[in-house]
Formats: C-alpha cells, sequence, structure tokens
C-alpha cells in the first residue's frame, strides 16, 4: 500500500487493556476502497500488519467506525455503496 492511497484513522477504540484498534478507509486510484484495520498493542508491541476487512467498488467505502468490549472484541462498520457494511474482529 502507497501511503497516497491512505487516509487517516477514523476511529480508534480500546479494550479493557489498554489495546486500541483503528479502522479507516484506503482508496486505490479510483478502482477499489477497502475498510482496513490494525491493533495496536498497549506496552512495547509493534502493531499488527494493516488487515483489509471490506472492499467496495470505486470510493464507495465511508464513515468507517470502529467499538470494542472490555475483552477486545470489536465491531467495525461503515457506509458502502449501496448499504451499511459490518465486520467482526477478535
Amino acid at each position: 500500500m502507497r501511503p497516497a492511497d491512505c487516509t487517516i484513522p477514523r476511529s480508534l477504540g480500546f479494550d479493557g487493556r489498554g489495546d486500541a484498534v483503528a479502522v479507516w478507509s484506503a482508496h486505490r486510484s479510483g478502482e477499489r476502497s477497502e475498510v482496513m484495520t490494525a491493533r495496536l498493542p498497549a506496552g512495547d508491541e509493534a502493531p499488527s500488519r494493516p488487515l483489509a476487512i471490506g472492499r467496495e467498488l470505486g470510493a464507495a467505502a465511508s464513515g468507517a467506525r470502529i467499538a470494542l468490549d472490555g475483552a477486545g472484541a470489536a465491531i467495525a462498520v461503515w457506509a458502502g455503496r449501496d448499504a451499511i457494511r459490518a465486520n467482526t474482529l477478535r
């Protein structure tokens, strides 16, 4: 992924241990957009590699948000081309 394809994380959530999960949309040259996520552990651990959790044609993925419970289970939601989309994460 090139830096020009990314946007700033649109939502950041925290669990009971202080770990964070970020979610954002990455637009790919007008062909498609992807909803990306990465886990950011508390402490000295390195963040996870970004993971695509949703794809839309064109620049249709927008408004990505994330919520976590105290145990670290997360749900990400975003507006797709024709519907609201969601993906659960562990």
